[in-house]
């Protein structure tokens, strides 16, 4: 049987919550491909669901709380990782326990030792960070430019995007910052009074260039979302089915006013979570299953309460949001398959690009929202979710035209359509993103792969040209620029002035066929 065969019954026999035959079938699945990263993620998710149940038929049951405890030691939740060790040592007989079992204890006191040192960890003053006028960071930039462009009124500038993020992401850091911590006077627990942290995923939402951690900002970070959800009771030791099973009979005892905190603080730390992991730590696997998680929980909760105004259930299920989480889907998919190729992350990519289009086509009119929205909203959630949906299926298509065993008519009809996307996913943001000339460039370098004349070439190759001093103004200092990016384009210069020299000495026409290869060094 097929690795996709065996995928599809795991996925069938998920839906029927029958975890323990559906972690089977992904387990054969990983064997005949073992690189398959959505592999893992979904054997990773039966498992949670097999040691939440293991433990609901059967309270008293130890090994099932400290593989729970384990579980959410490996997600870094030390809250519930401590509660369910002190459920496991408490499932334990008090007395006379036979060697088996002592060892269990000896096992079980130990994992309870190290989760309850890392979160009782003190918390070390925040190292304040201040960004100068001279500072070269995109966001230092983009304000700069901002306070001219409101005068001017001009919007298409990546600037407004970016200046807006930052607002967001500085003062969810600020918020965090600001947290006063203390201890329990009878309990002698840790207890932290922290504000809300929703802006510093506003941000991310917006644009995920912003992220930026200096200092100890993952120790308070983690001491920031175990407070808030201590606070709201957030859904920290369970899935999407558990949320799905919990969150009605929550809201008809407790009513809006205490499942949209809960919820949004529960969704909010997930995302942060999986921007972590595949941004920084490089565990698309991680991030796949948690960015999964939320999807799935914002579709069921928009579709069972349709009929809630978002001012009560939540901003979370406002569409921006829904866009702004598939929008960083799509970028941890094309990380996971760029890391360990696999033809249903493939797969998976174009449909959820073709998901992220609907869903921008289905937002309301900017001129229909109450009060409006400002230049950088518009950017960051109705057209940078487009170009990156276009983006993907640029991507899709040059690695479906580079598999082994294609046709030459297949893989020119894929080139086709890769040039094509990466040049609409150009045309959807303004030209002074560092990515309109990068989308640019790589359709240019597809247009070697079929025949494509030489006007068509110095267009693009005069799009990039112009466009590089106006992104270079505001991301010249960004990670992206960075990375022997600029060699790279001064190179392009190079070819495409050899390129013209050419078609003046009369080497070439512009229907002429050149690529470059055939240009001199």
């Amino acid at each position: 049987m097929s690795k996709d065969q065996l995928k599809e019954e795991g996925n069938a026999l998920f839906v029927k919550k029958k975890y323990g035959l559906a972690a089977l079938k992904y387990t054969e699945a990983i064997e005949v491909d073992e690189g398959n990263a959505i592999l893992y993620a979904n054997r990773a998710a039966c498992r949670l669901n097999l040691k939440q149940w293991a433990i609901e038929l059967d309270p008293s049951y130890a090994k099932g709380w400290a593989r729970l405890a384990t579980a959410h030691d490996c997600l870094y939740a030390y809250k519930p990782s401590t509660q369910a060790w002190r459920k496991a040592l408490e499932s334990l007989p008090k007395e006379n326990l036979n060697a088996s079992e002592q060892k269990q204890k000896a096992q079980y006191e130990e994992g309870l030792k190290v989760a309850e040192a890392k979160l009782n960890k003190p918390l070390e003053p925040a190292q304040v960070v201040y960004y100068k006028d001279n500072d070269e960071h995109p966001w230092v930039e983009g304000r700069r430019l901002v306070e001219q462009y409101q005068h001017t009124k001009f919007l298409n500038s990546s600037a407004w995007l970016i200046n807006e993020a930052y607002n967001d992401f500085k003062e969810g850091l600020d918020l965090m910052n600001a947290m006063v911590q203390q201890k329990n006077p009878r309990t002698g627990e840790l207890l932290i009074q922290s504000r809300n942290g929703a802006l510093l995923t506003n941000g991310l939402l917006l644009d995920k260039r912003v992220f930026h951690a200096t200092g100890n900002f993952f120790d308070l970070y983690n001491k920031q979302a175990q407070s808030e959800c201590n606070t709201v009771r957030a859904w920290t030791s369970t899935g999407p089915e558990g949320i799905m099973r919990e969150l009605p009979e929550r809201l008809a005892r407790e009513g809006w006013s205490s499942v949209r905190p809960a919820l949004s603080v529960t969704l909010r730390c997930w995302i942060m979570r999986a921007h972590i992991d595949a941004g920084l730590q490089h565990r698309y696997d991680i991030a796949l299953e948690f960015f999964t998680r939320i999807i799935q929980v914002l579709t069921w909760g928009r579709e069972t309460y349709k009929d809630v105004p978002n001012s009560e259930k939540g901003v979370i299920f406002a569409d921006t949001f829904i866009v702004g989480v598939r929008k960083l889907y799509l970028d941890t998919i094309i990380g996971a398959y760029s890391e360990k190729p696999d033809k249903q992350l493939l797969q998976d990519l174009y449909e959820e690009a073709e998901e992220v289009m609907k869903e921008v086509e289905k937002l309301p009119s900017p001129a229909n929202t109450v009060g409006g929205i400002g230049p950088g909203f518009f950017l960051g959630f109705y057209l940078y979710p487009k170009s990156d949906a276009q983006a993907a299926f640029g991507y899709y298509h040059a690695k479906q035209a580079a598999l082994p065993g294609i046709t030459a008519a297949a893989a020119k009809d894929h080139w086709t359509k890769s040039i094509s996307a990466y040049i609409q996913a150009a045309d959807f943001i303004p030209e002074d993103d560092e990515q309109h000339p990068w989308y640019l460039n790589v359709a240019l370098e597809y247009m070697d792969k079929i025949p494509t004349n030489l006007e068509s070439k110095l267009r693009m190759y005069e799009r990039i040209r112009l466009s590089l001093p106006k992104a270079d103004k505001i991301w010249h200092g960004s990670a992206h620029s960075k990375a022997q990016i600029k060699q790279h384009y001064q190179r392009l210069a190079e070819i495409e002035q050899d390129l013209r020299n050419g078609l003046i000495a009369g080497k070439w026409t512009l229907d002429s066929v050149v690529t470059r290869d055939r240009v001199s060094s």
